[in-house]
């Protein structure tokens, strides 16, 4: 408002007018306006301060009429001076008949207290408003409110970027509380300044989630931060590494189940770099651990199957070496001692012709009073689990009048397991476990012991049955050996030129073989293949295998079979399945132009490599129909030019390594 609109307006003679008014205490009313839109002030206003005033202000007497405006307010409502002055302010500013319920004018005259409140409103021009408006009352000498002073501030900008942020702030909670794994933002003093949705569910206490908490309140229900070995503090790891870290934490769900965290934390940096904090991830990994842990049993569960399984192997060794069913048994023993952890274990036999159980081993007695048992069927705990075929478990052995001489060598023996040793419905023996203390016998302890027992009776059934068993096998492999060398000899007497070829390459492929690194079990169906590699020949018909002079196409068509033909015979014979590789790769070649499938390179077995190159050189130094035999200089120089086009370079580098290529074999 100009000045000539507020002190022009003004006459000397009102202003001491009105002060002597206010001083007697007669009531003070406003001064007539000298033109429109100009009204003369009550002159205990400071009007040169209001004047000054650059935000929007307005005065409004008791009857809500504005006595006042600058043009700041009025134009912060899109409106002119003359407009605003006279009129009721809930008319002008909120565009209603009558003073709303929450009328700020009218609280502050009601109480007599300033107020401040922010307030929404559209323009004429529907633009929208936000102003902060504060209200203080004026009062007479008798203390009552006589006008309220509207201060009005457009915080339209404001609440503009704050509606922003907010809607910002809003997206981004949305976001990180679609993340399934619990996130919080602190910063370097603990605080919690940020939380998803997952998080707030796992707080200790979720009536206090969304207020001001400290991390290890919430995680830990501490009033401190972590600082132990169990507990790091993830804040301060990342404080002085700067880097990304993970750490394990035991932490407390909201019904007080013990759950495990895996907490990531990453750096919080501020705009300038500096640490401002961590933005910190949990999973939880209880489920994780627990099948980290139940793998761990079932790990050791494997283990202690694998030590078994060790255990009969040792066994089985023993019987092989030894063919003494004590050195097994002796081994059998210290497997129940040390993984029963028991103190003593014997074995009983059971006499088929005398119906009796003998000792035969023991592991773990101070004294040899144990070497004299010799029962009857039935007769003590041992003869009755071997008559009853079942496991008798005495907890007590100071309870029963049995073991008299144990007792009285002082073995001190408290617990007492014997176990009917059975193998296909036949008992074998007993086998009776002492132990100085109790036992729990646990149901895994129970099944472990019987487990054993039954491997202890087929153990003891192996070493009556190993020698049998061991004679037959090297007969059937001396037959099956013989079998093959015949079918070679065979092969061999079909062609008087080739006769004794194929024992000759079998033996030189063994050999260049074994230099190469082929394991000795992997050569015995490489010699078994050397021998039969000319099998599929049987199927070629003699007027073409001894043509003296060269094939034509149709008989190489035919020749070219026989490969094939020798895979077809063979793969049907379960125990020469793995000896088929040189019978049916022999012809191929390292540059992939042999048959009968084009092999190249490394895709043509180890074997049948070898085998190609100790085939031709044979070949070459032998009489052949259609030619004779080459000189041993020709032969390795052919050699040599084939290698990388016909042979692996390195199979010709060991055939000459070997000696075979230098007139070694």
């Amino acid at each position: 408002m100009h000045l000539k609109q507020s002190a022009g307006s003004l006459k000397k003679a009102a202003l001491r007018r009105k002060n002597s008014d206010l001083e007697s205490g007669k009531e003070v009313k406003i001064g007539e306006r000298e033109m429109p839109g100009k009204i003369k002030f009550p002159p205990y206003l400071a009007e040169e301060a209001l004047m000054a005033v650059k935000e929007p202000l307005n005065i409004v007497d008791s009857d809500y009429r504005i006595i006042w405006v600058n043009e700041a307010k009025a134009r912060l409502h899109n409106l002119q001076v003359e407009a605003v002055v006279g009129k009721h302010c809930y008319e002008v500013f909120q565009r209603s008949p009558e003073p709303c319920d929450d009328c700020q004018v009218a609280e502050t005259r009601t109480t007599g207290k300033p107020s401040t409140r922010e307030r929404f409103s559209c323009r004429p021009d529907n633009g929208r408003v936000w102003t902060e408006t504060s209200t203080w009352p004026v009062f007479d000498h008798q203390g009552k409110v006589i006008f309220v002073v509207e201060f009005s501030r457009n915080i339209t900008e404001r609440k503009m970027a704050e509606e922003s942020t907010h809607a910002a702030n809003l997206f981004q909670q949305a976001v990180i509380d679609g993340l399934p794994d619990p996130v919080m933002v602190i910063d370097a003093d603990h605080n919690i300044k940020l939380m998803n949705k997952a998080a707030r569910e796992t707080c200790v206490d979720n009536d206090t989630a969304n207020g001001s908490l400290r991390c290890y309140a919430v995680s830990h229900k501490r009033s401190v931060p972590c600082s132990d070995h169990a507990h790091p503090c993830p804040l301060d790891k990342v404080r002085e590494s700067g880097r990304t870290c993970t750490v394990v934490h035991e932490h407390r769900s909201p019904n007080g189940e013990k759950r495990t965290i895996e907490v990531t934390a990453s750096p919080w940096p501020d705009t300038d770099g500096a640490f401002r904090g961590i933005i910190e991830t949990t999973r939880d990994i209880t489920v994780k651990i627990a099948g980290e842990h139940e793998l761990a049993l079932l790990h050791a569960e494997t283990e202690r199957r694998l030590q078994h399984l060790t255990a009969l192997r040792s066994i089985d060794m023993a019987i092989s070496s030894s063919l003494d069913l004590r050195v097994t048994l002796d081994v059998f023993l210290d497997q129940v001692t040390s993984n029963l952890h028991v103190d003593a274990a014997a074995v009983l036999l059971y006499q088929e012709h005398s119906q009796t159980l003998e000792y035969t081993a023991s592991r773990g007695f101070r004294t040899r009073t144990i070497c004299r048992t010799w029962l009857q069927m039935g007769e003590g705990f041992a003869g009755q689990a071997a008559l009853e075929r079942r496991v008798i478990h005495i907890p007590d052995l100071g309870t029963v009048r049995c073991f008299k001489g144990l007792k009285e060598a002082g073995e001190q023996f408290e617990a007492y397991f014997a176990v009917p040793l059975i193998s296909k419905g036949q008992v074998k023996g007993v086998l009776e476990v002492f132990h100085r203390g109790p036992i729990r016998a646990e149901p895994e302890w129970l099944d472990f012991l019987e487990a054993l027992a039954l491997q202890a009776s087929i153990a003891i059934e192996n070493a009556a049955l190993f020698n049998n068993l061991h004679r037959s096998n090297i007969e059937l492999s001396l037959a099956y050996n013989s079998t093959i060398e015949g079918w070679a000899r065979a092969l061999d007497m079909r062609d008087k030129v080739t006769e004794g070829h194929s024992q000759r390459v079998a033996v030189a492929t063994s050999q260049i073989g074994r230099a190469m690194g082929i394991k000795d079990e992997e050569l015995v169906h490489v010699y078994r293949g050397a021998l039969l590699h000319d099998i599929g020949k049987l199927c070629i018909p003699d007027s073409i295998l001894f043509k003296p002079g060269p094939l034509n196409e149709d008989e190489w068509k035919i020749m070219r079979r026989h490969p094939v033909v020798a895979y077809d015979l063979l793969s049907t014979i379960p125990y020469l399945r793995l000896a088929l590789d040189i019978p049916h790769c022999h012809h191929e070649k390292w540059d992939g132009t042999g048959y009968p499938m084009g092999l190249k390179g490394e895709a043509i077995p180890l074997s049948a490599r070898i085998f190609s190159v100790v085939d031709v050189w044979d070949a070459l130094r032998s009489d052949r129909p259609y030619r004779g035999a080459l000189s041993e200089d020709e032969v390795f120089r052919y050699i040599r030019s084939q290698a990388s086009i016909h042979f692996d370079p390195k199979v010709v580098t060991a055939f000459f390594d070997s000696g075979i290529g230098n007139g070694g074999f």
